[in-house]
């Protein structure tokens, strides 16, 4: 799949970052400690991380930058200081962007894997929701919301 292509004809004033070599992914499964499922890996392939809708960070960096925080810092970040809703786990979510509000998302983890649900968490209203779709879809519902 073109990411760079899909994601552009879906937001508007997109900026991404450079791709990531597979040396820089395999960082930060490490950190982790999760191997990506093929849709993330391919976005990172492509892109490491992009911003849209208001310099939202829509999908965050792997390597960290002066415009986009990376995937293992935020994810450290919400576990150690949110609340997770009622009968949920953070730690079954690897979170990899956000709205640029209060709403993050990430794919659900499973038995120590990646699977292909992609869960919305609101902050604000400390709630969640799953999504059974194709990376592409979530990122379509992401633009038109």
């Amino acid at each position: 799949m073109d990411w760079i292509k899909e994601l552009r004809d879906r937001f508007e004033n997109i900026e991404f970052f450079p791709p990531v070599p597979d040396s820089k992914i395999r960082f930060a499964e490490k950190k982790l400690k999760i191997k990506f499922n093929r849709e993330l890996r391919s976005l990172f392939r492509a892109t490491d991380g992009f911003l849209a809708k208001l310099d939202a960070n829509i999908c965050w960096s792997i390597c960290e930058t002066e415009m986009n925080t990376d995937i293992c810092s935020e994810n450290q970040y919400i576990f150690e200081n949110n609340e997770s809703p009622e009968n949920f786990d953070f730690t079954g979510v690897i979170f990899f962007g956000d709205d640029g509000a209060d709403i993050f998302w990430g794919y659900q983890i499973i038995d120590g894997k990646m699977t292909d649900v992609i869960i919305s968490w609101n902050r604000m209203k400390n709630s969640i929701r799953e999504y059974k779709m194709p990376l592409k879809n979530f990122f379509r519902m992401v633009a038109e919301s």
